[in-house]
């Protein structure tokens, strides 16, 4: 790797490595994106390797981006090919996926329209951000939030970029809004994660969270996804 960015929010990656029911849930995403396993598939903001470990051991081929030169090194390790940006890519990828990426980077426009170059035609992005900007916390500010994104800004953001949209932005985790503003109001002023906290609300409250989303799916959450396509 040839920079030297080391992310702030490493111990809150390591930390949602606990929360199992929001981790299939984002991997169920993924996987139905619409995935071959003869696609290359660009992991976009890899961090510690939680989601491309997991697709690799389904039989897919990812390439990944991360910035951070430690967890760059602990993915190399790991036998991935890592690039520290999308701007290095030279293949020409048939799925990309950003999960809790876009909102670290300022102009996102421009990186949407970096990320398109890279696609092959008709080839697909899955886009998963924090929603709305009232539950703005210290821990967005701790790992360096420009933004949180709604469905209109979502969907403003892919389209000045070019994108076609194949699924239309939708929220998710709509209990986990309310959990993001009481985090907000009495949590750490440090922007770190309460793990007892994470674990109990990933076992029992995420998985009725998820069916409360069939019926607010189109009005809040805690985040926002897009798929869209070159």
């Amino acid at each position: 790797m040839d920079n030297e960015f080391v992310y702030s929010g490493r111990d809150n990656l390591e930390t949602m490595r606990e929360a199992r029911n929001y981790n299939d849930f984002l991997t169920f995403l993924v996987l139905n994106i619409g995935l071959d396993t003869g696609y290359k598939i660009l992991d976009i903001g890899s961090g510690v390797g939680l989601y491309a470990e997991i697709l690799r051991n389904k039989g897919y081929h990812i390439f990944c981006i991360e910035p951070d030169v430690l967890q760059a090194e602990l993915l190399q390790q790991k036998g991935f090919q890592v690039y520290s940006s999308v701007n290095k890519i030279e293949n020409q990828i048939d799925v990309m996926y950003a999960l809790n990426v876009l909102e670290h980077i300022e102009d996102d426009v421009y990186e949407l329209s970096i990320w398109k170059t890279k696609l092959k035609e008709k080839g697909k992005l899955l886009i998963y951000v924090p929603a709305f900007h009232i539950l703005f916390s210290s821990m967005d500010s701790k790992v360096k939030h420009f933004r949180r994104y709604t469905r209109k800004l979502l969907t403003q953001k892919v389209t000045e970029a070019g994108f076609k949209i194949v699924k239309p932005a939708q929220y998710a985790d709509s209990l986990g809004f309310f959990a993001t503003l009481i985090y907000k109001l009495f949590g750490s002023k440090k922007g770190n994660i309460n793990t007892k906290f994470l674990i109990f609300y990933d076992r029992f409250l995420f998985p009725i969270s998820k069916i409360c989303d069939i019926f607010f799916r189109k009005v809040f959450g805690k985040n926002v996804f897009i798929i869209v396509e070159k």
